[in-house]
């Protein structure tokens, strides 16, 4: 409101390149497909599926960080990375949007699975899921 009556009153010329900027657009109110309400991504049908892409984007970058790493830190370092990278994106508001479906649920959990791997050195399945069970961070469907 107050923009449009200074650019009124003051005669601005609207096509100036530093007023292409979207902070300064007058009519860019289109709707959103979602809100973000404390760092959780609520969509109108509350699926959470941006809110998980958004998750596995992080996660996935944590997973890199992981990689590449891991040949450099010890196992506690390791796991320090883990919770700061990953485990805090997993856990933070899990009580609001794990009740998405469990298609879009397991993409995270094959990405935890991941970073689980990285550091476990478990390449036989059944090993990775007796240490995943007996683990105190695994991130189960609730």
């Amino acid at each position: 409101m107050q923009i449009e009556l200074f650019i009124d009153n003051n005669n601005v010329d609207q096509d100036h390149p530093n007023l292409k900027h979207p902070l300064y657009q007058i009519n860019s109110a289109s709707p959103q497909p979602f809100v973000k309400f404390l760092g959780i991504l609520l969509d109108p049908d509350l699926s959470f599926k941006i809110h998980i892409s958004h998750i596995d984007k992080q996660i996935s970058k944590g997973l890199y960080f992981l990689r590449t790493s891991k040949n450099l830190f010890s196992q506690f370092c390791l796991l320090s990375i883990y919770y700061t990278l990953i485990h805090s994106y997993l856990t933070y508001g899990i009580t609001i949007w794990s009740s998405t479906n469990p298609t879009n649920f397991n993409k995270i959990i094959s990405k935890q699975k991941a970073a689980v791997r990285i550091f476990v050195i478990a390449n036989s399945m059944p090993t990775l899921n007796l240490y995943l069970k007996n683990s105190k961070f695994y991130l189960s469907k609730i």
